[in-house]
């Protein structure tokens, strides 16, 4: 018979296998960008200052549309053309959730 510790560890690991499976097929759904890392998302791979530098770069390579996830998914948008098709043509989609415009 499993003792109570066994079976508590077999218990967390199974949920943590399911919760990373889960996370990167959720990842999918959303424009390309830097891959996450489950529970922490970019935050580790994000610099604490000059962050706006940092986007820039994240854009040279991903383009004018990516998602970093803090640890929840933002969809960052560095385009003008691609800022006015997302908030005046689809604007719709702009207020589901929190948006910030910076």
């Amino acid at each position: 018979m499993l003792n109570i510790t066994a079976i508590v560890l077999l218990s967390i690991m199974a949920f943590v296998i399911w919760y990373v499976i889960w996370y990167y097929g959720n990842v999918r759904r959303y424009p390309p960008g830097p891959m996450p890392i489950p529970f922490f998302g970019n935050v580790l791979q994000l610099r604490r200052y000059n962050t706006h530098k940092q986007f820039e770069e994240i854009a040279d390579k991903w383009g004018p549309v990516y998602t970093i996830f803090i640890p929840l998914p933002t969809v960052i948008i560095t385009g003008l053309e691609e800022m006015r098709e997302a908030l005046l043509k689809k604007g719709s989609f702009t207020i589901k959730g929190f948006s910030m415009i910076l």
